[in-house]
């Protein structure tokens, strides 16, 4: 959150589960609907440098984010 508040950015987060993004991203001329997913890294072996995210959602986690749902995807990379 800090981050985007130092960039002159309001955060609104979502209530409930009933939305596709988790916060709103206010820039004062536009809004940004923001989802946001964890990921972990235990093997840092071959592949240091390269993650590889998945964003599925949904009950059966196979439905995939569209532009109409979301503007904004961001992958928190949780260190080890």
């Amino acid at each position: 959150y800090q981050k985007v508040y130092e960039r002159g950015y309001i955060v609104s987060k979502s209530f409930g589960d009933n939305t596709k993004y988790d916060f709103i991203l206010d820039s004062g001329n536009k809004l940004s609907r923001v989802q946001v997913k964890s990921v972990s890294v235990k093997d840092t072996s071959a592949r240091a440098n390269r993650y590889r995210i998945l964003a599925p959602h949904g009950r059966d986690r196979k439905s995939l984010y569209t532009k109409d749902q979301i503007d904004i995807l961001v992958a928190y990379v949780i260190p080890f």
